[in-house]
């Protein structure tokens, strides 16, 4: 263990009073250059208890930075122009009655029964149409081009072609208006707001197609993104015949921080392709569709079949996750498997929810809904009249059933989807603390406890590297001296002479001071002798080497010439230091 002496400690010491007269850090000055103890001791208590006061708030604010606390922030947005969200239409029945032979004979056995339930007969309805094809399913359920009798959007006419199909098993045919997901697709942008620069839609839902076992007429309708899949089931606004349903909506921007600021997964991420089963078909990863894709895995995994919650899912079955050469469609065999796993999901039983973050980056909108009888008393004879003439334009025939206003009532509904305003929401999240939030705490810390700034920590940083640099230099140089003294195994000790005294002289007496020059090299000349104690003063002169051979008196005059090899060390500040000479006859 390498031992400092006084010298290399006061010279430590030094560097010390010297940074403390320099810095511009508070009471550090105080605390080093004070001539009393007791201020002494004041200040530099006061000075560990700024700097212990401040490093403790800095360690909080340090750990609230690692927390990734965020927030979030509203901004009113507004443009010339606004794309109107995608409408997506369902119609409450899913198959028409006069076009399933099937379905009628099974009709007539549940009548038989006459103990089947309404959804006890829904369910039984599920479980035929899974081995129907998608074709099968599509001719079995509305169509579009039968049911829309109108079609404006921001006052020009729009057809059946700009509506895309997907159907599903518990909703039968839904038509998306604005679908991203077809080739060629172009946006639709609404320039005004108001009902009649939106979408305007007038509908038959052909209740007299309706199923004995549907509780329900009229038209689901969704709204959302038109790179978004959508599932009927979760969400939706009813329009019933007889009415007309307005809905106004409002735009709403949402973007959240991804990990470690917060739990959301962003669109761009690959790992949704493996969340995402409806990623092969064109849509954009949502929670919706990652839930989707979960309880399906699931029920895979554990029954050894899929359930085709929409007929196109036979086109998602070559996911690598779901892929193998056993899979089948679930049929009655696999329903008791299936519904115990779909009563763990909705119970969150599954892990589906863990595996299923948000999306980062979300669009909704918020919707005002508003009715009105539709069409009114005397509007009446017009409107048969202008059904009847589009029929006859478009080279069809339309069948009515009963009085003409009763069936108008029952079948008819008219849908205006428009923007309330071309203002939207934007809602933000941004950290609460960044880098030079972070930075600018521990700054305002600093300063306020310690008069800290980054001059002051550059000074610190100097007077660190100064005490380091010489406890290394002297660490490195008694090194040298102790493997020198091994290599030539000889035990020189450091900075000593020997040197002899008359025998009459006393222990205490026995000290030589030795004065060290401002020079490069020494002269030696004896200055003064007296009681046995020699001064031996330094003159200033060119010498090759800093090495002085100091010439003694004292010896028996018998001795050859003793001299003493001094070898002088380069200390700027303790140029004087009393030499302890060991009791010897003769110099070593």
């Amino acid at each position: 263990m390498t031992k400092f002496k006084f010298h290399e400690i006061n010279l430590i010491n030094e560097i010390y009073q010297d940074f403390g007269q320099m810095t511009t850090m508070h009471g550090i000055k105080r605390a080093a250059v004070s001539k009393q103890l007791w201020i002494k001791l004041i200040w530099t208590g006061l000075v560990i208890a700024a700097l212990s006061y401040a490093f403790y708030q800095i360690s909080q604010t340090v750990n609230t930075y690692y927390s990734y606390p965020s927030s979030i922030g509203l901004s009113i947005e507004a443009d010339h122009e606004l794309e109107l969200p995608a409408v997506t239409i369902c119609n409450l029945n899913r198959i028409r009655l006069s076009k399933s032979e099937s379905v009628k004979s099974k009709l007539d056995e549940w009548k038989l029964m006459g103990n089947l339930t309404v959804p006890q007969q829904m369910e039984e309805l599920s479980m035929e149409l899974t081995g129907y094809t998608r074709e099968e399913k599509e001719q079995l359920g509305h169509n579009v081009t039968d049911m829309l009798l109108k079609c404006v959007f921001n006052s020009v006419a729009c057809s059946a072609s700009d509506f895309k199909l997907d159907t599903f098993i518990n909703n039968g045919n839904c038509y998306t208006f604005g679908d991203k997901t077809v080739n060629g697709s172009q946006p639709w942008m609404v320039t005004k707001s108001g009902a009649e620069n939106g979408l305007i839609l007038e509908l038959d839902i052909e209740q007299d197609e309706y199923l004995p076992i549907t509780e329900s007429a009229g038209i689901k309708v969704l709204l959302h993104s038109g790179s978004e899949i959508v599932f009927p089931d979760n969400s939706g606004i009813l329009a019933a015949p007889g009415f007309v349903t307005s809905i106004g909506i409002r735009k709403a921007e949402t973007t959240l921080l991804p990990a470690p600021f917060g739990s959301c997964i962003s669109q761009s991420d690959d790992s949704n392709k493996i969340k995402n089963l409806y990623n092969d078909l064109g849509y954009a990863y949502t929670k919706d569709a990652c839930l989707q894709t979960c309880l399906q895995m699931k029920i895979n995994e554990s029954c050894g079949c899929i359930k085709t919650d929409i007929a196109n899912m036979i086109q998602v079955l070559n996911n690598n996750s779901l892929k193998n050469d056993t899979m089948q469609i679930c049929n009655r065999t696999n329903t008791p498997c299936v519904h115990e796993k779909e009563q763990q999901f909705q119970k969150h039983l599954l892990g589906c929810e863990d595996m299923c973050l948000p999306v980062c980056e979300q669009i909704n909108y918020q919707t005002t809904v508003s009715t009105a009888t539709w069409p009114a008393k005397r509007y009446m004879e017009n409107y048969i009249q202008f059904v009847n003439n589009s029929a006859t334009a478009n080279n069809k025939t339309y069948n009515w059933t009963g009085e003409p206003r009763q069936h108008a009532l029952d079948n008819f509904l008219r849908l205006e989807i428009y923007y309330e305003t071309l203002r939207y929401e934007s809602f933000a999240s941004s950290p609460t603390f960044d880098w030079n939030s972070l930075l600018g705490n521990i700054g305002g810390q600093l300063g306020l406890w310690l008069g800290f700034s980054v001059l002051t920590a550059i000074e610190v940083c100097q007077f660190l590297i100064e005490v380091s640099y010489h406890i290394v230099k002297i660490y490195y140089r008694k090194h040298r001296k102790s493997k020198n003294k091994d290599e030539n195994d000889e035990t020189i000790p450091e900075r000593r002479l020997s040197i002899a005294f008359a025998p009459s002289l006393t222990q205490q007496d026995r000290k030589a001071s030795v004065a060290f020059a401002n020079s490069v090299a020494f002269s030696n000349t004896i200055t003064e002798e007296e009681d046995g104690k020699i001064t031996f003063a330094f003159d200033n002169s060119a010498c090759s080497e800093r090495r002085i051979s100091v010439p003694y008196g004292l010896a028996p005059p018998k001795h050859e010439l003793r001299r003493a090899s001094l070898a002088v060390p380069t200390y700027q500040y303790a140029r004087k230091t009393s030499v302890d000479f060991v009791n010897k006859i003769e110099i070593d």
